[in-house]
């Protein structure tokens, strides 16, 4: 199957990447720049140069794809607008290109725990509870998992998926 990972350069990108790979889908990044970031250097990957915030770049890059990983947000910006740019505006874009790609099964964005805000001491928090962000990254996820569950509700083949706090091998932060 072939799976474009958007943020595949990025910390949980690269593990998925490898992921994808071990299980063996062929795999296609959208990357910001050409070069390829360390985390997938001497992978089997396909890079596609593009961005989430330049819709002409992105038809190319689903073109036979069957599958979305949409890794690939701003996690800090100098304005709320950049973080918005990014994180919600990027998402509307890949969402509209994904609906316009014949071959697409599934779509997975990978939103945040930052949408649900603070713990208020409840065992957990499930995906009916309201939006409760602090921030403008957590404000720009909820939105953006709103564009991709409002676009599932018409048909596009979506899930939204929140994961707790990651680190592990690799982890610069």
């Amino acid at each position: 199957m072939l799976v474009l990972v958007t943020g595949g350069g990025g910390f949980v990108g690269h593990h998925l990447v490898r992921r994808l790979l071990a299980e063996g889908d062929r795999v296609r990044c959208l990357l910001r720049r050409p070069s390829v970031p360390a985390g997938l250097e001497g992978l089997p990957v396909e890079i596609v140069v593009g961005d989430v915030t330049r819709p002409a770049s992105l038809p190319a890059a689903l073109e036979g794809v069957e599958e979305v990983m949409h890794l690939a947000a701003r996690l800090t910006a100098t304005s709320e607008r950049e973080m918005f740019e990014t994180n919600a505006r990027g998402t509307w874009h890949l969402v509209a290109a994904a609906c316009a790609t014949p071959t697409l099964r599934r779509f997975v964005h990978c939103s945040s725990l930052a949408v649900s805000g603070p713990s208020d001491g409840s065992p957990g928090v499930l995906e009916d509870a309201p939006y409760r962000p602090l921030t403008w990254y957590g404000t720009s996820k909820a939105l953006a998992e709103r564009i991709v569950l409002a676009s599932a509700a018409k048909g596009l083949p979506a899930v939204v998926v929140r994961p707790p706090i990651v680190y592990g091998p690799r982890d610069r932060g």
